[in-house]
């Protein structure tokens, strides 16, 4: 998740998508660069720690009201 360059509508499309399937788990993580690798290279951290967590909150808030189990 907040993959380098993501949008805030790509984002939103994301959210729609969890929304319309009821995910009740996800996997989700901030992207942060890690020195050596291919995505080090390749991708520039565009995204602000603060908006990646505002994006974590939002998703991890919707996994958690269609989740089953207890979190």
């Amino acid at each position: 998740m907040f993959f380098p360059g993501e949008t805030e509508k790509q984002f939103q499309k994301t959210v729609d998508v969890i929304k319309k399937v009821g995910f009740e788990n996800i996997y989700i993580n901030k992207y942060s660069p890690r020195f050596g690798t291919l995505a080090f290279k390749k991708y520039l951290d565009d995204i602000p720690w603060d908006e990646k967590k505002r994006r974590w909150r939002i998703i991890n808030d919707l996994i958690k009201k269609y989740s089953s189990s207890p979190i």
